[in-house]
């Protein structure tokens, strides 16, 4: 079991009403649990997944540097899940929009880690689409608290609350609140 609450979860909100109301919303869309149980602690799955994701992100220059392989063991756990989204594609014939299935990986930082840049990110996030070609998109950011589980984008510019309900990890987005949750 891991401890991720590495930083207050009231620190993450200012006293604005703007701020207050998304606050409220996290809190009427979350299950109070621990989060514990939804993070895979397992080495050996933290390394296959760290290590294949790894080999596929080689061709890319800046996501190489966050994810070189065998580094796996600078994160303590991680969470994977799975989601349908509309991709804007090109063919010949103009734009066609497709629905793919997209794999999310979220490597969580040990706090004890030697690399500098977990002094600055608590976590790393590989956005996995099987089926193109392109360079793996990645991002990183901040825990802000364990229930529930608060993680801060920093490229996406966004954050989200996750759930766990009968085991199943569940994504709210929070700050475009208008946004039910995805699976």
């Amino acid at each position: 079991m891991i401890n991720i609450q590495y930083r207050n979860f009231e620190d993450a909100f200012f006293t604005d009403a703007d701020s207050q109301k998304t606050k409220k919303i996290i809190f009427e869309r979350s299950i109070k649990c621990s989060t514990f149980e939804i993070i895979d602690t397992n080495k050996n799955h933290l390394e296959e997944k760290y290590n294949f994701l790894s080999d596929r992100m080689k061709d890319s220059l800046g996501g190489h540097y966050w994810m070189k392989k065998g580094y796996s063991s600078d994160y303590e756990g991680f969470i994977q899940t799975r989601y349908k989204m509309i991709r804007d594609t090109y063919y010949d014939h103009g734009p066609k929009k497709i629905e793919v299935e997209m794999e999310e990986y979220i490597f969580f930082f040990k706090k004890n880690c030697s690399a500098e840049v977990a002094k600055y990110h608590d976590f790393f996030v590989v956005y996995y689409d099987k089926n193109s070609d392109e360079d793996l998109n990645y991002d990183n950011g901040n825990v802000w608290g364990v229930e529930p589980l608060l993680l801060t984008y920093r490229n996406a510019g966004k954050t989200f609350g996750f759930n766990n309900s009968n085991g199943v990890i569940s994504k709210v987005q929070v700050w475009a609140a208008n946004k039910e949750s995805q699976d």
